[in-house]
């Protein structure tokens, strides 16, 4: 699993964060530095890939940071399978 771009800007935002080399089923957890919970995403059509819009789970765009993610693989019963933790940064 990776994410592009890394860091991603604001300014240059147009087609998204991409989380890439996903399994056909996927969880992905977004949190801030502090722990706090973002959003979750989820990959179910099995092409391998999701684009974030960097908005919250409120709807409303994340302010320039670290954030860390969580990818839970899971298999189609929502087994967890494997999971990940890595970090991306947003900058202006």
């Amino acid at each position: 699993v990776y994410v592009y771009p890394n860091p991603v800007k604001q300014s240059n935002f147009s087609n998204g964060l991409t989380f890439a080399n996903l399994t056909q089923f996927a969880e992905i957890y977004i949190y801030t530095l502090s722990g706090e919970f973002v959003t979750r995403l989820i990959e179910n059509d099995g092409n391998g890939g999701v684009t974030w819009d960097l908005k919250d789970d409120k709807g409303n765009t994340i302010p320039s940071g670290i954030y860390i993610y969580k990818v839970i693989a899971t298999d189609s019963s929502g087994n967890e399978l494997s999971y990940k933790v890595e970090k991306f940064a947003v900058i202006k």
